[in-house]
């Protein structure tokens, strides 16, 4: 992965702990969200960047690069007219550090995705 994160981390925290200061405090309060919405949610190292499952299913994978925090695995088109100001791709959401991170739209992401019939054990 291009940018901060660019050395392989085993575990989650130790992913969390190379990030600078502001992108640590963005995790935790993803890590936060997650876990209000879905306590029995399962952090994970996938693809090398923390990822959250429940009851086996892909719920997101987030990562860190240089200038943006990526949650990936989702549909932004479900959410296209919240997104209008970021940028976002198929599977893919950035969000640039130097604006304030939408955390009630990730709280509104972490909830659809729990939702979903689609999830598969397979993480796809």
């Amino acid at each position: 992965m291009e940018g901060i994160m660019s050395d392989e981390q085993t575990t989650v925290e130790s992913y969390i702990e190379k990030c600078p200061r502001n992108v640590k405090e963005i995790f935790l309060k993803i890590r936060e969200i997650v876990k209000s919405v879905a306590p029995n949610s399962e952090e994970l190292m996938k693809w090398d960047m923390p990822s959250y499952y429940v009851d086996g299913h892909k719920i997101m994978v987030v990562g860190a690069s240089k200038n943006h925090l990526g949650i990936y695995g989702i549909k932004p088109e479900t959410f296209k007219e919240k997104l209008e100001k970021y940028k976002y791709t198929k599977g893919c959401i950035q969000f640039q550090y130097k604006e304030p991170v939408p955390y009630d739209l990730i709280k509104e992401i972490v909830e659809h995705q729990i939702n979903q019939p689609h999830r598969r054990a397979d993480g796809v």
